[in-house]
């Protein structure tokens, strides 16, 4: 069989419900051994290949050398032949990482005779693009109206997370835009640090200072002295009163049952 016919008959060896089983060869002789054996195709293993040649698995043996085995198993037997070819062998490995660092916009504005400067935002960045960044935050955030009012945005000497963007002489911010609080997050999200935390514990607490707070101590301090709670009545009454006390005004109390008139 040639080429093409060797592809089109591996094709045809998959069927729904009943797999392939491939068994591994790492060299000429192994594979010829495998096909005598009822094989009906021969796959290589990348660790078996490599490490009959004295090489550790994960593309430590020369692709050439690789090639040349492959190329003795195909010639050597008249089935589909499978290679294990790893990566490709495309040269490279490393895996890119995106690092995400946070970024000070601050803003500079006024004469040129006293200048001010105002920290605007932290916001977290992939560095690279830092300039324009901080102009489209400003303009986003309406702190700016156009492009034309920037005279030049410049890095902090000696940082790399702090920018400044300065206005020209005649221009001035819309500063009640930035008098908010800007949320930043990373994109692993917000940690839980202990600060965190503890806000969540004090709204927690807060909610429950909605209750009245007067009357749960005359309660509390009702059930210590031994009397009976203050309870609420059923809906569509009037609330419970301890027996014998005065009612309201205009209304007659109800005499315990086998108290004296």
């Amino acid at each position: 069989m040639n080429q093409t016919e060797k592809a089109r008959r591996f094709a045809e060896l998959h069927h729904k419900g009943a797999p392939l089983l491939l068994f591994n060869a790492w060299d000429a002789g192994s594979a010829k051994a495998v096909a005598e054996a009822g094989a009906k195709a021969i796959a290589t293993s990348s660790w078996s290949v490599a490490e009959a040649q004295g090489y550790r698995d994960g593309e430590l043996i020369p692709v050439a050398l690789a090639e040349q085995i492959v190329g003795q198993i195909a010639a050597m037997i008249d089935l589909p032949v499978t290679v294990d070819f790893e990566g490709g062998y495309n040269g490279d490995n490393d895996d890119e990482l995106a690092v995400e660092e946070p970024l000070e916009i601050q803003l500079l504005y006024g004469s040129s005779v006293q200048p001010l400067q105002k920290s605007i935002s932290v916001t977290m960045r992939t560095p690279g693009c830092d300039h324009e960044l901080a102009v489209g935050f400003l303009f986003t955030e309406g702190i700016i109206q156009n492009r034309g009012q920037v005279l030049e945005t410049q890095p902090v000497p000696f940082t790399d997370n702090t920018i400044v963007v300065t206005l020209g002489t005649n221009e001035n911010p819309r500063l009640q835009n930035s008098e908010r609080n800007f949320y930043t997050t990373s994109s692993c999200g917000v940690c839980p640090r202990p600060a965190t935390r503890r806000r969540w514990r004090s709204a927690r607490r807060g909610s429950r200072r909605a209750l009245p707070r007067r009357s749960t101590q005359r309660t509390r301090g009702a059930a210590r002295a031994g009397t009976p709670r203050r309870w609420c009545a059923p809906s569509g009454s009037s609330p419970a009163r301890p027996r014998g006390r005065p009612a309201p005004s205009g209304r007659a109390s109800r005499p315990a049952a086998g108290a004296a008139p």
